[in-house]
């Protein structure tokens, strides 16, 4: 029987079991090092990455196992994996950054546009929580299916994380509620770096696209922003096929291969807020 739908999502496997390694051995006191804590920040990003892919695509073939893989995400991302849903699949792939979209980077307005960044996750989520309760309620009645995940994650995350906090306060705050706070900070922040400045009215210049290799191998192919939207439910190991395909349609300046150097010019020197040409005129 075939377990995952692609191969290269052994990956996103070994990446959740890495991430949630990393937790355990350093609360349990077992290895302990400033660059494995460094690691487990990132490992806790791509935690939510691998989320983000899991609910377009789910990575297993068998249903059980892709419930029991949201438990998993959820322990290493450190909030219900599946509440994403309605915030991200329902929300802003309808919306992509127009009035209604909570992740719209419009919701920031600071001058120094490092602030826009920093502040953008915050601003997003409160944004978000008058809506929160509604979508759960709904889920109740016409998505069963996703309220009996969230309320699994849930139930097996939140009494786990306050046993550990009882038995390891500082352990658990240090390496493990920071480094996924980072994480959840994160996968807001990088939405405001693929949105900023594009046109949310254009078909293939909504979104600011990260092509170098080494970076999408890391992040799972997540830097070909363009191709996500207009294919959403594509497999993350197709988006640069796919991204070749509608290149000749993206406006080259919303192309770039390098997300660090992007962050550099955008938010800290020159900082400031980037505008497509192609919108701006």
């Amino acid at each position: 029987m075939k377990i995952l739908h692609y191969r290269a999502d052994l990956r996103s496997v070994l990446f959740i079991l890495l991430a949630l390694t990393a937790y355990a051995v350093q609360w349990t006191g077992l290895v302990r090092h400033p660059a494995l804590l460094a690691a487990t920040f990132c490992l806790s990003f791509l935690a939510c990455v691998i989320n983000h892919n899991h609910q377009h695509h789910p990575t297993f073939v068998p249903g059980i196992l892709n419930k029991g893989f949201g438990v998993l995400i959820t322990l290493a991302m450190g909030v219900p994996a599946t509440a994403i849903v309605a915030m991200h699949n329902f929300n802003h792939h309808v919306h992509n950054n127009h009035g209604e979209d909570f992740v719209r980077v419009s919701i920031v307005r600071f001058r120094w546009n490092l602030l826009n960044l920093l502040f953008f996750p915050f601003v997003a989520v409160f944004h978000y929580l008058p809506a929160k309760a509604r979508d759960m309620k709904e889920w109740r009645t016409h998505r069963p299916h996703l309220h009996r995940q969230v309320m699994l994650e849930r139930i097996i995350y939140y009494p786990l994380l306050v046993t550990l906090l009882i038995l390891g306060p500082l352990e658990t705050l240090l390496f493990i509620i920071l480094p996924q706070l980072f994480g959840q900070w994160g996968i807001l922040a990088i939405n405001h770096v693929q949105h900023d400045g594009c046109d949310p009215d254009s078909e293939y210049n909504h979104s600011r696209n990260f092509v170098g290799r080494w970076l999408n191998w890391w992040v799972f192919n997540n830097g070909y922003h363009t191709a996500h939207h207009l294919r959403p439910n594509l497999h993350w190991s197709l988006l640069p096929q796919f991204h070749e395909e509608i290149r000749p349609l993206i406006a080259p300046e919303l192309e770039r291969r390098s997300l660090l150097w992007a962050v550099i010019q955008f938010y800290f020197w020159p900082a400031r807020k980037p505008v497509w040409k192609g919108w701006a005129t």
